[in-house]
């Protein structure tokens, strides 16, 4: 997507920008045009960078992160050494080498990791949040896999992010670059990823979305408040939330289960093996996607790739309601037919059968009536 600055809004961002630097005795009004034109350096490359390396920039806001973070930080901390520091990281801004592919970023990691270090306690949490928001924001204009950053309501209205994680992963592929031709971006785990870029589809690891390791051998990779935060969020009434903390809405949740039917159905299955194959994160992102259907699309099933995908292109961006409450029933009877298998393995006593037993059926039709007229069946 092309990204272009009016000389209008060019202005007011110089404008806003320089004030910020001036009230906080950083800059000199004498220095204002010098200032302007090297802003407008950085700017104008752009779009020639972003061509070149395919990366979306999508509106002002990605650009204002970049602008206003830093002098608003400057602005508002008191600790001397502090903004030392943070007039250092605003230098780099203002030179044309930012948008170059060999930028250390690691330099600038450095820095930040040493401003964190010297805020006070009261002031940590607003501050660490711009200042990885910074960093966020830098990462995506000097990588080649950027994230989509995501800052006005406007975009509540369509699906931005969609989270894929299957065992099954058939229709997958085709499905995510469907996606992609909409300009969604992928947030994927562990093997999933490493099938969807092995068959050209771009995705964000969900180790680099979360800035966060997996752990445990793969127990530990989607149980992280950016995760469930962006699947949970209600988006008007904790829209503000979502930007003080960064988390951009994940609106489109695909997920299925590790099989653990087909696992314990194997004669030489060992107790061990079954364990391994009870799903933890899967089941938390499905009942968070079905329980926010307000305003998230949840699939378990991969014969409804198509349907959404569909929908999405009919109505510019989103689905249905209706669409989205119906996927939420199927995600909840499938994580109660998950959760049911699971117990009565783990509740099978000597006899062979379980304390409790858990079973589902499916209604294959409506009868005219019951075992008596008035009763419907």
């Amino acid at each position: 997507m092309s990204f272009s600055l009016t000389n209008e809004n060019f202005q007011s961002i110089c404008a806003d920008s320089f004030e910020f630097l001036v009230q906080c005795s950083c800059i000199e009004d004498k220095y204002y045009e010098e200032y302007k034109n090297s802003l407008g350096c950085s700017l104008d490359n752009i779009d020639a960078y972003c061509h070149k390396y395919k990366i979306h920039i999508t509106d002002l806001d990605q650009i204002k992160v970049l602008i206003f973070s830093i002098p608003h930080l400057i602005k508002n901390i008191p600790n001397f050494q502090v903004k030392n520091y943070l007039n250092s990281i605003f230098s780099l801004l203002n030179e044309s080498h930012i948008y170059n592919k060999k930028f250390e970023i690691t330099k600038l990691s450095s820095s930040i990791d040493i401003c964190c270090n010297l805020i006070e306690d009261d002031q940590i949490v607003s501050v660490y949040t711009y200042i990885k928001g910074f960093q966020e924001s830098m990462e995506s204009v000097v990588s080649d896999k950027p994230f989509l950053y995501w800052h006005e309501k406007k975009n509540l209205e369509k699906i931005t992010h969609a989270l894929i994680s299957v065992s099954d992963k058939t229709g997958i592929v085709d499905f995510a670059k469907k996606l992609q031709e909409k300009n969604i971006k992928v947030l994927s785990t562990g093997g999933t990823a490493k099938h969807l870029n092995e068959h050209g589809v771009e995705v964000v690891d969900i180790e680099q979305y979360t800035n966060f390791p997996e752990m445990m051998n793969g127990r530990i990779k989607t149980i992280n408040p950016k995760v469930h935060g962006g699947i949970l969020a209600r988006r008007e009434q904790d829209f503000e939330v979502m930007r003080e903390y960064n988390i951009p809405p994940i609106d489109l949740v695909v997920v299925n289960l590790y099989p653990f039917q087909a696992t314990i159905s194997r004669a030489d299955c060992t107790l061990e093996q079954a364990i391994e194959n009870i799903d933890i994160g899967g089941p938390a992102m499905l009942r968070a996607a079905a329980k926010n259907h307000q305003d998230v699309t949840v699939i378990v099933d991969n014969t409804d790739y198509q349907a959404v995908i569909d929908e999405i292109n009919t109505l510019k961006g989103n689905t249905t309601l209706e669409t989205r409450t119906r996927l939420a029933l199927k995600a909840f009877e499938h994580t109660a037919q998950y959760d049911g298998a699971i117990a009565n393995y783990l509740g099978q006593e000597e006899d062979g059968f379980s304390h409790t037993i858990n079973l589902q059926f499916n209604k294959t039709q409506s009868m005219r009536y019951g075992e008596n007229p008035h009763q419907s069946a």
